[in-house]
């Protein structure tokens, strides 16, 4: 329904050299890296359109804001996004062909027009629920609020296009198709500022149409909700002409509107229009006539961001009004009530199942709810990974390090990058609220990440004490927080001070008490906000004109989301504390040398005047470079521009030769390298190698969700991105893009250094129920990276080996080898986890692999941390790296405590392979003994022909019963959970569970009594080898002397058995 320092000089002639297009770049050698994405999935994000399948309770389709479309087959347990991968994630629109479910209509560009909507792309088409897409054209209609398909005739579809809202222009109106979006018409445009709201079919008479027509224009500065041309439109044509209802409707200017039938009396129609003198409008003539029923605010609170309205299929006097809340009305609107109390508020999307009115499915800035009663009762489908990130910051003091950022509508958030315990990062289980509101810019202080400054829309600031989980508003101007006419009582113009619905703040690197904030001027607090200084003048524009009210004609909507000569970006240098750099909302660029006490504009030239400096960035290798990027999208220019200078902005240089047409909200320079920039733009995440001289896309795993931030983890050599859709998404380990030269592009191979490993300590805790959202962790050790230049493919003996063509040998510093890997053999960068453990000991054939487990013993006991050798072998070439083992920081422990715990863990290796190479050994022999007597059984020949060896064999395989009881139940079903609580322990479980408290104990050293019992099992396994080499052997042997002088098969015996030798721990 709805809904370090590296100075470059860069020439003009450069700048018009043509650039590698998206395609050529899809393919290339990081499209295998994996960015994880961790949600949170905590709080919800704005869903624009949600729909379901008549009669199928499983099955819903929802469109959000900025992060696709997504598919549910089990009523909401999990999810799937089914449109990662198109030119935008922006939802309008989502409708299902009423005669064929899977075929799936999709208008891209959300067209609640607020200040942080996303241009769409077009129209999509999927023939197969969502598995593939094909565009279908109207690329330039931008905003899509509503479609319909004709139920008699699928080829018939409609779109309601609000158009292009940051500039005019004729692609706007209500566009028809008759062949499937082959060819499109437009049906009914006005002007070039009047676009399309809604649109609806009435039942029953697809010829009957009604469509609702909203002037509307949006700058930076100002939203313009209606006009003379709005209002509703009706077709008796099946859409060929149109027009406008005026009986009974408001004669003054109109703004967006909606429409519902009421399936069940199709003659009858309700409207909520924008207008004033009343909020919701019927007809009972199919839209002839039309009546004022109410002016109730409750139902249409924000006419611009709202304004939806749905009938009961079964009952048309039963409505429900999208607004801030779910208003119900049970007497045709006449009156209304909340309806869905503890629901997140702002409703944008509904659908009602025809067949089974009780089911509700609606979408709001929260995200998706259903009804399974008719709307008493909501569920919140919390798993959807759709958070709108405005900025992003990290504390790498922690590990594992902590990831903060603010959320549209959905408050200000910190939460860990992973969670060992849970097996990933799980919702409010890791994340913690800072502040609510819509949240906007969220810093941990560097030198004291307990510390956390967080604001809300439009300038709210709060100060967070992580320790006591207590927070304190420290505003530096109340008054003027909250947009004029709510505190101050007077238009923006007339204000003090301005603060922009993003305000920024940046916190000193050394000092938790230092922050600053952005409004117009620069605030600076040195006691953690209790009090503030102004050290800077009005950094803006300043021009009244574009600080009045906003939102008119109709109802003004003064939020603040349209405040404007603001200061939108702060960013304190580094390697200097004196140097700050400020960037403006109307496109200026500010330098302070001096601490705040002298400023120096440098804006670059050929900057899109009024744009908004979304960041200007400085390099953590020099505080005279930085990187300056204006977002002009709000001016109707969607152009990248991407500004560098190398000293203190006396010189830029225009940087975007490769990027995408598209703005570009941010660039940073890594940390660990100074070539290397990265760029978050409205279509993904872009990088460059020689300093942004050429950008390419950085696919991976990505979607082509608007980036709106990202921040480098230096110690870590990782990636973190806020997606303004898609919630966050980190890259762990960047050093193959940090490393891959063109040089090491034209090799054949090359292996990249290794990534720390850290030993982290992680309690297990019970796990949560399969609907809730889990983001994956970030792997727990070693990564290896390597490039090929093609793919290698395995031989027949690699594959019956289970290897691959490329091997990784770890070893200890005396070269005594840990493990062998086998890794992936992929065209481009591949990595490997090294999970910093030994190679597990002897597995035991008695159980399949997939359950070796505690108890099959198939992990190895955890290395000490330290210095290791990778060796990685491809294509006849070998090449080594180091790799650090480093202890958890976050637990003193003693080096000697690590290494006593791993010595008891080898030494119970050893206990266990013996052990478990007894039993294989023994099994193996059971084995041939049973086929001897299964022949005995089934073939009279062969009996009468070898009784003394059958004979033989029956004495033999009870003897080995006898010897195997002790060590081995073969009662217990081994693969079952918990069936050896049927049972007393045997010696093999008891040693493998001993094994296992030796190999990953921590925190102290083992106790003398687990020291005396791996001494005590190493004596038995002693006597089991002894006998088993001795005695068992000696029977076996006399069997195979009987067997081969009767001519037939012997049994397996081997050599003895022995301990295998316990390694040396690495020197200190």
């Amino acid at each position: 329904m709805k809904k370090i320092f590296l100075p470059i000089a860069l020439g003009t002639a450069m700048l018009t050299l043509a650039a590698p297009t998206w395609a050529a770049w899809s393919h290339g050698p990081f499209r295998h890296l994996v960015f994880r994405n961790i949600g949170p999935a905590v709080a919800g994000g704005r869903v624009t359109s949600v729909v379901g399948v008549p009669g199928n309770r499983n099955l819903y389709v929802v469109g959000t804001a900025g992060g696709g479309v997504w598919k549910t087959t089990n009523g909401g347990d999990s999810w799937k996004n089914v449109f990662d991968h198109e030119a935008t994630m922006s939802i309008g629109a989502v409708t299902l062909d009423p005669g064929h479910p899977d075929w799936v209509w999709v208008g891209t560009g959300e067209a609640n027009p607020r200040n942080d909507m996303l241009n769409g792309a077009g129209v999509y088409f999927s023939p197969d629920g969502g598995k593939t897409w094909k565009n279908k054209g109207l690329n330039q209609v931008g905003q899509i609020g509503a479609m319909a398909v004709n139920p008699d005739d699928p080829s018939n579809v409609f779109v309601c296009a609000l158009g292009d809202v940051w500039k005019k222009g004729p692609m706007r109106g209500v566009f028809m198709t008759r062949d499937g979006g082959r060819t499109w018409k437009k049906v009914l445009y006005l002007n070039s500022h009047t676009g399309c709201s809604d649109i609806a079919f009435q039942p029953g008479n697809p010829k009957v149409l009604i469509a609702g027509m909203w002037p509307l224009q949006r700058f930076p500065w100002l939203l313009v909700s209606g006009g003379r041309s709005g209002g509703l439109y009706r077709s008796l044509d099946g859409g060929r002409t149109w027009k406008k209802l005026t009986h009974g409707l408001p004669k003054g200017p109109m703004g967006r509107s909606a429409v519902a039938f009421a399936p069940s009396q199709p003659e009858t129609v309700y409207a909520v229009i924008q207008a004033k003198g009343g909020v919701l409008w019927a007809s009972h003539d199919g839209g002839s006539h039309w009546q004022r029923v109410s002016d109730n605010h409750n139902d249409d609170v924000r006419p611009f961001y709202f304004t939806d309205v749905a009938v009961m299929p079964n009952n048309p006097e039963r409505l429900f009004m999208l607004s801030m809340k779910l208003m119900e009305s049970t007497d045709g609107g006449r009156t209304s009530f909340y309806t869905d109390p503890g629901v997140h508020v702002d409703h944008h999307a509904i659908w009602i199942d025809p067949h089974d009115p009780d089911r509700i499915i609606q979408g709001n800035d929260g995200g998706v709810y259903l009804s399974t009663n008719g709307g008493k009762h909501w569920r919140f489908l919390g798993n959807l990974p759709i958070e709108q990130f405005y900025q992003v910051a990290v504390a790498d003091r922690i590990m594992p390090f902590l990831v903060c950022g603010g959320l549209q509508d959905n408050n200000a958030w910190c939460g860990a990058s992973s969670d060992y315990r849970r097996g990933g990062v799980v919702g409010a289980q890791d994340w913690f609220q800072i502040s609510g509101g819509d949240g906007q810019y969220v810093v941990p202080a560097p030198s004291n990440p307990n510390i956390i400054y967080a604001t809300t829309d439009d300038g709210d600031l709060t100060r967070f004490n992580r320790m006591t989980r207590r927070a304190r508003s420290i505003n530096p101007y109340v008054r003027d927080i909250l947009t004029g006419d709510i505190l101050s009582g007077k238009v923006l113009a007339k204000q003090k001070y301005r603060f922009d619905w993003t305000s920024p703040i940046a916190v000193s690197p050394n000092d938790p008490n230092s922050i600053y904030i952005g409004a117009d001027v620069v605030f600076h607090s040195t006691n953690g906000g209790r009090h503030w200084t102004v050290i800077s003048p009005d950094l803006t524009r300043d021009v009244k004109a574009k600080q009045g009210p906003t939102g008119g004609p109709v109802t003004k909507d003064i939020s603040g989301a349209e405040t404007y000569d603001t200061i939108q970006s702060i960013t304190l240098a580094p390697t200097n504390p004196h140097v700050i750099w400020v960037g403006t909302d109307d496109g200026w660029v500010w330098v302070s040398r001096h601490g705040g006490k002298h400023w120096t504009k440098v804006t670059p030239s050929g900057a899109p005047q009024w744009a908004r400096v979304y960041h200007v960035t400085v390099s953590p290798f020099h505080a005279g470079t930085a990187f300056a990027a204006f977002d002009a999208h709000e001016l109707g220019n969607n152009h990248p521009y991407v500004f560098r200078t190398d000293n203190y902005g006396r010189s830029w240089h225009r940087i975007t030769r490769g990027l995408p047409d598209a703005s570009v909200l941010v660039v940073r320079q890594d940390p660990n390298d100074a070539s290397l920039l990265m760029a978050g733009t409205m279509q993904g995440l872009y990088y460059s190698q020689d300093g942004g001289r050429l950008w390419r896309p950085l696919h991976a795993n990505l979607t082509t969700a608007a980036v709106f931030d990202l921040q480098f983890v230096k110690t870590l050599h990782s990636l973190v991105l806020a997606t303004h859709g898609r919630g966050m998404w980190i890259l762990d380990d960047l050093r193959p893009i940090e490393e891959l030269t063109p040089v090491v592009a034209r090799q054949p191979f090359h292996l990249f250094h290794a990534s720390n490993g850290y030993i982290l300590y992680a309690s297990h805790t019970n796990s949560v129920g399969p609907s809730h959202f889990r983001g994956p962790n970030a792997a727990m050790g070693v990564v290896i990276s390597y490039y090929l230049k093609q793919a290698l493919k395995p031989t027949p003996k690699d594959r019956m080996r289970h290897e691959t063509p490329v091997k990784i040998v770890i070893a200890d510093p005396a070269g005594q080898k840990i493990d062998t890997l086998w890794g992936t053999a992929k065209a481009g960068v591949n990595e490997v986890a090294w999970n910093l453990v030994y190679k597990g000991p002897t597995a035991l054939q008695l159980m399949p692999p997939s359950h070796g487990g505690f108890f099959g013993g198939n992990f190895g006991p955890r290395v000490v941390p330290g210095i290791y050798r990778v060796d990685v072998t491809a294509l006849g070439k070998t090449m080594d790296a180091t790799a650090r083992v480093l202890p958890d920081p976050r637990y003193p422990v003693p080096l000697s405590t690590y290494r006593a715990n791993t010595q008891a863990g080898l030494e119970m290796r050893s206990n266990l392979s013996a052990l478990n190479t007894v039993l294989n050994r023994t099994h193996a022999i059971e084995m041939g003994l049973a086929a001897v007597m299964a022949r005995a059984h089934q073939d009279a020949a062969f009996r009468h022909a070898h009784p003394a060896l059958i004979k033989e064999a029956v004495a033999l395989n009870k003897t080995l019963a006898k010897f195997e009881a002790p060590l081995w139940n073969p009662k217990t079903q081994h693969t079952v959970s918990e069936d050896f609580l049927r049972h007393y322990t045997r010696l093999h479980m008891h040693v493998a569970v001993l094994y296992g408290m030796s190999a990953f104990s921590w925190g102290g050293k083992p106790r003398a009594q687990v020291l005396a019992l791996i001494r005590h099992d190493h004596r038995r396994i002693s006597g089991v080898l002894a006998t088993f080499n001795t005695r068992i052997h000696a029977l076996v042997q006399h069997w195979n002397r009987l067997a081969y002088a009767q001519g037939l098969a012997t049994l397996p015996i081997g050599r003895p058995v022995t301990f295998p030798k316990v390694p040396a721990l690495p020197g200190l």
